[in-house]
């Protein structure tokens, strides 16, 4: 108790306690639980927004795959699909919608909930997800979805096509370009032999 006294009345001789109780209305007391509270998650956040999200979501679900698939049941596969497939859609939201987490400041202590959530009780919640949200979703947008597919992959398709096309030609136009060059040097080397030959033997001639 006479550390936290001593830490208050820091606390209070720096004016930071002070200002943010001043501003907010709450009780010193209470403002310094909170800031503690608020500094300790925000440390943790920082903390597992990392390897241990990665170890958790991604290493620890990876050998359980390995599991299901060399287990006989069938059952254990479908349970990692399950979680394969949400943690596919909310690595996706997170691309897109991850600024939301970081302006609120606990996105790795949000993260790892979740993703704990989701492995518990032998991934029962993903189970319930799919089943609730995902599923419905994609079976629903199924046909519009494998068009948007195809297509991306034929427009994909012609365009590896194209620049491979252009890669050959320009491929090809450099060989016949060095192979022209290397003989056309050649032939005048060969030329220029001929003519010094001669013009030595027409010289050696008048001499005679």
């Amino acid at each position: 108790m006479q550390a936290f006294d001593k830490f208050m009345k820091w606390g209070e001789s720096q004016g930071f306690v002070g200002y943010i109780s001043d501003k907010t209305g709450l009780n010193r007391f209470y403002t310094f639980i909170i800031l503690c509270v608020v500094s300790f998650l925000l440390t943790l956040s920082a903390i597992l927004n990392g390897f241990v999200l990665f170890a958790v979501g991604v290493l620890g679900p990876a050998y359980s795959s390995y599991k299901a698939i060399e287990s006989p049941s069938k059952e254990d596969d479908t349970r990692m699909l399950y979680y394969w497939c949400v943690l596919g859609v909310l690595i996706t939201l997170d691309r897109f919608a991850g600024f939301v987490l970081d302006i609120i400041g606990f996105a790795g202590v949000i993260k790892f909930a979740i993703l704990v959530a989701l492995i518990m009780d032998d991934y029962a919640l993903s189970k319930l997800v799919y089943e609730k949200t995902i599923g419905p979703l994609l079976k629903k947008y199924n046909t519009k979805i494998d068009k948007a597919a195809d297509a991306m992959t034929k427009q994909g398709k012609a365009m590896l096509e194209e620049q491979g096309k252009t890669l050959l030609a320009d491929a090809q136009k450099k060989v016949t370009e060095k192979i022209t060059e290397e003989v056309t040097k050649k032939v005048t080397e060969q030329v220029n032999q001929k003519v010094s030959e001669a013009m030595g033997e027409q010289a050696t001639k008048k001499t005679t």
